[in-house]
């Protein structure tokens, strides 16, 4: 997995995630609000690796999980755990700095964290051998699609459809929602809502956006298709 989106407002900011993944792995528990010592938190469950790919607070901090890192890699027979395992570990660290430094990375599976803490978007990168961390221009809308899933040319494919979208649309959730759920008219296997070889596909679509006092957050489990919303206050 995945697809994710982030667009500046004048009020905050947007992301918006499609969940590319395996039927095989079962439905995930839709999100749940959970109190982290006086903090609200929110994220769904995956329900192989018990963990998640996409968590936020109402300290107005929102993280999401890319399987892989800049390049596609081998995978390895075995893990240490879980990559959805990141999310809740992140949120007991002062920020991604301190998670960089502290968290044990070792014989962990590839991956890219996004996020926004402290009013800054980040990305953690991990490859297999050092972690990365890199703060990105929090004013500048982005696009970021799973290595694990598309090559160089489909992610190319996906930035130049993004570039088309935010040159033509308003910069609102209802219009990244759109972006994220509209076919783009190719073939199935690397389009927006994906369809690979049977059983993998986009599974799930979340959004989660930060307008002035209120966090919000909308998910989408296309599976039964379903769906929920929530909201925090900052």
């Amino acid at each position: 997995m995945c697809t994710l989106s982030f667009l500046p407002t004048e009020k905050g900011w947007i992301f918006t995630h499609n969940r590319d993944e395996t039927i095989l792995r079962g439905l995930a528990e839709a999100p749940k609000t959970r109190d982290l010592c006086g903090i609200q938190a929110i994220w769904p469950i995956d329900p192989k690796g018990g963990g998640t790919w996409w968590a936020a607070t109402s300290q107005s901090t929102a993280l999401f999980l890319l399987n892989g890192a800049r390049a596609k890699h081998k995978r390895k027979k075995e893990y240490k755990h879980s990559r959805g395992l990141l999310i809740p570990a992140f949120l007991f660290h002062q920020g991604p700095s301190d998670f960089l430094s502290h968290y044990p990375f070792e014989e962990l599976e590839e991956f890219t964290l996004v996020g926004v803490h402290d009013n800054q978007l980040f990305e953690i990168v991990w490859d297999g051998k050092v972690p990365e961390l890199i703060f990105l221009p929090s004013g500048k809308a982005k696009i970021w699609s799973s290595s694990t899933l598309y090559p160089p040319e489909r992610q190319q494919q996906r930035q130049e459809w993004f570039a088309d979208f935010i040159a033509s649309s308003p910069l609102n959730a209802e219009q990244a929602w759109k972006f994220h759920t509209e076919s783009k008219g190719i073939e199935k296997d690397f389009d927006i809502l994906m369809q690979r070889d049977g059983h993998l596909r986009t599974v799930a679509v979340s959004q989660v956006e930060c307008h002035s006092e209120k966090l919000k957050m909308t998910y989408k489990d296309l599976e039964n298709q379903s769906i929920s919303h929530y909201s925090f206050a900052l």
